[in-house]
């Protein structure tokens, strides 16, 4: 008896444990989401984008020389004293903006000019003593040895008179190399030199830029990539130039995305004729784009992803209402033109379907889904 007492006790003990096994069962909380109706597109037609702004081009000033710096360019200060040109100036195409110490160079410059003096006169003696065998050898009174040694002498110091040549040309360069000069009308952005500064090849003396034309720079998802083209009218607002509008045409759209956003550079360029327009000045781009017709239905943009099954196309998912609960379905799309934040789908949505625009990104085909409020 005492026994079968306590084998009781024991199963009394074990059964609430399994009863709590069973309660604790993890069930997954449904997903919320948020949805827009596919309609009609009922806003304007003009896309609006945040944009910077960047100069036409970017050139670091290096001298091809070594040696300390013997000069910098001198420009009047507004006190109308001179002084060291710096980051602001704008300096006109073909400036000597620095220059490092020529003493060394032109020596070389010296020697090489008496080293050609020298090969000329022997280049000039080695032709006389040519043409002298030349005459001997047609009558026959020069054997052919010593004709040949002649012929081969003047070729020698040919050769000569050419490496002297080339000398000089090379030193020559290397006076011209002391100097950094402008390659066009620019505005310095950095100078990193002061007179006296020790400088080499590997030295960036100056940063300029051409500012005579800027690029306003925005980035685009893949989504859209397909609504630009090269030549596309658009019109830029700088933030800091209120009620301005500049007219400028898109030059470039980048081949690839970029590594950390993973949007696609697109640029415009407009002109800076009276450079008001500062680099890293903020803009916003508005982009004519044509209505989208009455006869076509639209989405967020946000609603479009890329199906798991395809990379290269595009999918919403739809709420269907299936006996009071809510299940996503998937729904492979054609996606046309892109106007402002929406998007026209040419095939695979019908008219008043709600689509998923807030956790689209969550959810599968066939799960069922909460509705936010």
């Amino acid at each position: 008896m005492r026994t079968l007492a306590a084998g009781v006790f024991v199963i009394i003990l074990v059964l609430p444990f399994f009863g709590c096994k069973k309660e604790q069962q993890y069930v997954k909380p449904l997903t919320l989401v948020k949805t827009a109706a596919a309609e009609d597109y009922k806003e304007g037609s003009a896309l609006k984008y945040s944009a910077s702004v960047v100069p036409n081009a970017v050139v670091n000033m290096v001298f091809k020389s070594s040696g300390y710096v013997a000069g910098i360019l001198q420009v009047k200060d507004i006190d109308g004293r001179l002084r060291n040109v710096q980051e602001g100036d704008f300096v006109k195409k073909g400036t000597v903006l620095a220059s490092v110490e020529q003493k060394g160079y032109r020596e070389k410059v010296s020697q090489a000019k008496a080293q050609l003096a020298k090969a000329r006169a022997q280049l000039a003696k080695a032709k006389l003593d040519y043409d002298r065998a030349n005459n001997l050898f047609s009558a026959k009174s020069m054997a052919k040895p010593q004709y040949d040694e002649t012929a081969a002498a003047l070729g020698t110091t040919e050769a000569e008179h050419n490496a002297a040549l080339a000398q000089l040309r090379e030193a020559q360069i290397a006076v011209d190399e002391c100097s950094l000069v402008v390659p066009f009308d620019s505005l310095v952005f950095q100078r990193n030199i002061e007179n006296g500064s020790l400088v080499s090849p590997s030295v960036n003396a100056f940063t300029i830029a051409d500012t005579s034309t800027v690029k306003v720079v925005f980035g685009v998802p893949d989504v859209m990539i397909k609504a630009f083209k090269n030549g596309d009218a658009v019109r830029v607002f700088i933030e800091a130039h209120q009620g301005v509008e500049y007219k400028g045409q898109i030059t470039r759209i980048a081949p690839f995305a970029d590594d950390q956003s993973r949007v696609f550079n697109i640029e415009v360029k407009i002109p800076n004729i009276n450079q008001t327009i500062k680099a890293g000045m903020i803009a916003s781009m508005l982009m004519q784009r044509a209505a989208v017709s009455g006869a076509e239905i639209t989405v967020p943009l946000n609603s479009i992803v890329r199906p798991s099954d395809n990379s290269t196309g595009f999918a919403v998912f739809v709420v269907e209402d299936q006996g009071g609960k809510h299940i996503a379905r998937k729904h492979s799309v054609a996606i046309g033109r892109i106007v402002a934040s929406r998007v026209s789908i040419e095939k695979g949505l019908n008219r008043g379907e709600k689509v998923i625009v807030d956790g689209q990104n969550y959810v599968s085909d066939g799960e069922q889904v909460k509705l936010a409020d």
